[in-house]
């Protein structure tokens, strides 16, 4: 015999209404999780996602607005940067100008009551745009005068520094005041771009000449090893 508190659905009508009522909403419940589960879920993981796309948008449409407001002051600079470059390439001596500026030199020694010993030129340093022209210089004389000698350098009409200093007292004469200088005078020349694109031409034209000989001549061997 079956036990007076099993439920059966068919006699549920014969329940009183508080229960029918309870029933119903729990079926309810259930139904609405159950959908959630299998329909609202995959829409929240989007959403979700979504959310978070929106946050990266949001940060790079900030940093981007940023850039933008900072533009104007950085193409200021730029420009800046493009004159004083301007400047600075006035100041570099043309290829004419560099016999003058070792005339300059001699006269910067002897407006300080001092003359070059030796002016010797050194090979040309490439650094991108600029050639380095390297002279390596000797003279004689007291402190006063080389101090002398590196102000009238620095002003010069055109760029040269002085490098690889090296100064030395008088060997003969300790008590002397007289020391030996030697360095490295460097005036610098801005180098045509026009002449750097022909002569990678050039180059190149000879590598692509010495190839085109070198197969010419593998083919011949090639054949007379075949006609043998």
């Amino acid at each position: 015999m079956a036990s007076s508190k099993e439920f059966n659905l068919q006699e549920m009508y014969k329940q009183s209404l508080p229960v029918q009522l309870g029933i119903a909403v729990a079926v309810v419940v259930i139904i609405l999780g159950l959908g959630y589960f299998f329909v609202f879920s995959d829409q929240r993981a989007a959403l979700e996602s979504a959310e978070q796309a929106e946050v990266k948008l949001k940060e790079d449409f900030s940093k981007k607005a940023k850039e933008a407001a900072q533009l104007p002051a950085l193409k200021k600079q730029l420009e800046q940067i493009n004159e004083s470059f301007s400047v600075l390439l006035r100041q570099l001596p043309t290829d004419a100008e560099v016999p003058n500026l070792i005339q300059e030199l001699h006269d910067a020694a002897s407006s300080s009551g001092m003359r070059l010993n030796t002016v010797t030129p050194q090979a040309i340093v490439n650094d991108g745009p600029i050639d380095i022209l390297p002279y390596k210089i000797a003279l004689t004389g007291t402190h006063q005068e080389i101090s002398a000698f590196a102000r009238s350098v620095g002003k010069l009409s055109r760029i040269i520094t002085l490098s690889q200093i090296q100064l030395k007292s008088d060997a003969k004469d300790e008590k002397s005041n007289t020391f030996t200088l030697t360095a490295m005078a460097n005036t610098y020349k801005a180098v045509d771009p026009n002449a750097q694109l022909n002569a990678q031409a050039e180059q190149d034209s000879g590598k692509a000449k010495a190839n085109t000989k070198a197969k010419g001549k593998d083919k011949s061997e090639s054949d007379g090893a075949n006609k043998k």
